[in-house]
């Protein structure tokens, strides 16, 4: 079994931290590795000591985004709505609020964003598919996939002024109303 080491643990939560400090003020493109250490307050020894380069340390990171992202949103069931899980995700966003404006709202990281709205959207779709209700499946997917995102990135824009939860019961009712 692998020794957890804080320090690795650490430094990596510096970088990042840093990283995003640098896409609020800049496009990644201009990002350098001496930026970023010394954002960081680090060496590049210590940098390459984690990754080969920028790619590599975007790359990891997206792979760790999108297993939070999965782990938070397991199948969507379209009849019962297991909200619990929307509202964990919620959480995690509000966590991760600077990373997720960058990926959601700002779309500095592209590659990002997709891969967020797809995870989302594949949930979605296999609540949907699993669902009692058979008729216009792709009209509900889109109906149901754009409210759900657009409301994470309306709720992202102003500063997440509601809790998760509250968000969800909103949510909620506002699905399962007859307007």
């Amino acid at each position: 079994m692998k020794k957890h080491d804080l320090r690795i643990e650490r430094t990596r939560y510096m970088l990042k931290n840093a990283l995003i400090d640098l896409l609020e003020e800049k496009n990644v493109e201009s990002i350098t590795i001496n930026m970023l250490s010394e954002k960081a307050m680090i060496n590049r020894v210590t940098f390459y000591s984690h990754y080969k380069d920028l790619t590599d340390m975007l790359e990891k990171l997206a792979i760790e985004t999108m297993n939070t992202v999965r782990e938070n949103l397991s199948a969507y069931e379209d009849d019962t709505h297991n909200w619990d899980n929307l509202i964990n995700f919620l959480t995690h966003v509000q966590k991760e609020s600077r990373l997720y404006k960058l990926i959601l709202v700002s779309n500095k990281l592209p590659g990002f964003r997709n891969e967020v709205l797809n995870i989302i959207e594949t949930q979605i779709y296999n609540g949907i598919e699993q669902s009692k209700n058979a008729k216009n499946k792709d009209i509900k997917l889109w109906y149901e996939s754009s409210a759900i995102i657009g409301t994470i990135v309306c709720w992202l824009k102003e500063d997440m002024p509601y809790t998760p939860k509250y968000l969800v019961e909103k949510i909620a009712e506002i699905h399962f109303s007859k307007f």
